[in-house]
């Protein structure tokens, strides 16, 4: 026959299994955690107290003062256990932002109230008789006397306060943390009922123990409060990044329309007839709104970069048509008076590479225009080498000028988000939000390549970037040393459109304008429409165009509706329909290519971009 304190014995050990795991493994470390833990040491006390009382009764003669000790110690324990029980319920999932017990103690009037109740409770069984029993012929021992039943008294008590606590609070108490304490409250009347009619049935500390073990696994098990806190955290870490692209897509949005007329325009102007003193201050429009925009590409990028989201898209691409561009771009931004643009490609650099050429092209572009803005005079050396070892070739490009330098000093500063640096000895006013080179570390590390520098202030400073890329076929065709100056070296050719009729589609109308200025360089027939409806009419109507350029965000009917619709009409020739949108987050061009438009260009509108897709569109017809 299994006696009680075998049972007491097994719960003590498990107790202790429980207690171990509870403190050993990570958890959430607050108040219920807390007081939970506490439940968990007051129980395995408890145990330990009876056990040892109930088996030295055989001894009461001898250690008659050490039993009574022992005894009441018990008593008083469990008086403890009830109101602690009592205090983790109050406070379980409480809404408050306390994490200490001190604090707890300290802004808790009923708390005080209770623990004082409790310490006078204490002293009242410590002035009340008990005595231990044992009975030879069942081998049993047990406690018994006025103290006992006292105990009784309260512990009934707590109990009902707990469960009426529970009854009319039951949104604050999840009924899965509900269950345990009410098998408690069930178990433990039942235990001391059947304790009080049968004083050897010990059974009131197991209980207590088997209902602690119940709470680990379906109240307080510190896993599913670590996990229920994880989901938690990362739901608001996705909120929290939902809502930093959303105010990042808007805000892109909102700032491109605006600057789509500023440099439409002021671009535009640059080509008429206007005399020097016009001329200066376009110009000075034009590469104000230039760097206002570099500032807010470059705040998309990092935030792309560092979402994660950027990928590399590798594909066939021409070196040298990469270098034309850079060339293009860079002559025209030096003072070709003062400074001198040399570019040297080695001989064994293929000429065909398979990698991501827009990545490059930034990296490069980057490194260059950093150049151009940290040197007055002298000169700037753009030079291409390449090891090639079976069919991966490690391309080295490397960007020495003759600038300002950098100080030792600062070399730490170089690639940190938002750091300027020697901006007092630079008497040239550097625009920018020192992002350009931290994007391009994270660029180049993206693409599997190094990045390294040297300066000396004063003298210059050189940049080295190293990056694999799979070669295609051959070396680049007549590889030469040249010095390039000014932008002479690049001829300005406009695509002749004045065989083709163009639709542009847009709500705003002053975007609308600047769309009719640039294309109309291009002599094309240009017909406008203010929205899809009108546009959709038009053609309808029997107007026939060979190429329409689409806005986006339009009210009524957004431009990828406007293309479903147009791509549903029957008995009309639909010529290519282009996306032109201020919408430039991360993977916008990707979408609207999904959904069925021919070609993408972002406002503000690039020349560049603009004459590369004109050729791609009107090549194929």
């Amino acid at each position: 026959m299994i006696r009680c304190v075998d049972i007491q014995l097994c719960s003590v050990v498990y107790m202790l299994l429980l207690l171990g795991v509870f403190i050993y493994k990570k958890k959430s470390r607050n108040l219920e955690g807390v007081l939970y833990q506490v439940l968990l040491l007051l129980t395995t006390i408890i145990l330990l107290l009876d056990i040892t009382g109930n088996t030295a009764t055989q001894y009461q003669d001898e250690i008659p003062i050490i039993l009574n000790v022992i005894g009441k110690a018990y008593l008083i324990f469990t008086v403890i256990w009830g109101m602690w029980l009592m205090l983790y319920v109050v406070n379980m999932n409480a809404d408050n932002d306390k994490k200490t017990m001190r604090e707890l103690f300290k802004d808790s009037t009923p708390l005080k109230i209770s623990t004082l109740i409790t310490l006078v409770l204490s002293v009242i069984i410590c002035l009340l008789d008990s005595v231990y029993i044992y009975e030879p012929d069942i081998v049993a021992s047990y406690q018994s006397g006025e103290a006992l039943y006292f105990t009784y008294i309260i512990n009934f008590v707590y109990m009902g306060i707990i469960a009426i606590y529970m009854i009319n609070n039951p949104k604050k108490i999840p009924f899965i943390q509900r269950i345990p304490i009410f098998i408690f409250i069930f178990l433990a009347t039942a235990a001391i009922v059947l304790q009080w009619i049968y004083p050897s049935v010990l059974l009131v500390s197991s209980v207590m123990a088997f209902v602690m073990l119940f709470m680990y696994f379906t109240m307080e098990n510190p896993d599913i409060r670590i996990i229920s806190e994880l989901e938690k955290d990362k739901e608001v870490v996705e909120e929290a990044s939902k809502a930093k692209t959303d105010f990042l897509s808007n805000m892109s949005h909102d700032i491109r329309t605006p600057m789509n007329a500023i440099i439409g325009f002021s671009e535009s102007l640059l080509m008429e007839d206007l005399n020097e003193r016009q001329k200066g201050e376009v110009q000075n429009i034009y590469e104000a709104a230039a760097t206002l925009l570099e500032i807010i590409n470059n705040i998309l990028d990092v935030s792309r970069i560092e979402s994660g989201k950027e990928e590399k898209n590798e594909k066939k691409y021409e070196l040298r048509k990469i270098v034309m561009q850079l060339t293009s771009v860079i002559t025209a931004k030096i003072d070709q008076s003062k400074i001198k643009f040399n570019i040297q490609i080695d001989k064994d650099v293929p000429s065909h590479l398979i990698g991501d050429e827009l990545k490059l092209y930034q990296i490069l572009m980057n490194l260059l225009s950093n150049a151009v803005k940290y040197t007055e005079e002298g000169k700037i050396d753009f030079i291409i080498t390449s090891e090639n070892i079976g069919e991966l070739a490690k391309i080295k490009f490397v960007v020495t000028d003759t600038g300002i330098g950098i100080k030792e000093s600062d070399f730490d500063k170089l690639f940190v988000k938002f750091s300027r640096i020697h901006n007092k000895e630079n008497h040239k006013s550097i625009e920018g939000t020192g992002l350009g080179l931290v994007i391009t570390k994270k660029l180049v590390e993206l693409l599997g390549g190094t990045i390294t520098f040297t300066s000396e202030f004063g003298k210059g400073t050189s940049f080295t970037v190293v990056i694999p890329q799979k070669i295609y076929q051959g070396v680049v065709e007549s590889q030469v040393v040249k010095a390039v100056t000014g932008n002479a070296t690049v001829a300005n050719v406009h695509f002749d459109g004045s065989l083709y009729d163009i639709l542009v589609v847009d709500d705003n109308s002053l975007n609308l304008k600047v769309a009719q200025r640039i294309l109309s360089d291009y002599k094309f027939q240009i017909t406008l429409a203010s929205s899809g409806e009108e546009a959709i009419n038009k053609l309808k109507n029997g107007e026939r165009y060979d190429l329409i350029f689409l806005d986006h965000m339009m009210p009524v009917m957004d431009g990828v509706q406007t293309l479903h619709h147009i791509r549903a009409l029957e008995g009309v020739k639909i010529p290519p329909i282009v996306a032109l949108t201020a919408n430039a987050m991360v993977g916008m061009k990707e979408m609207y290519l999904n959904e069925g438009f021919d070609g993408y260009i972002s406002k503000p509108i690039n020349r560049e971009e603009l004459q590369v897709l004109l050729n791609n569109i009107f090549c194929k017809k």
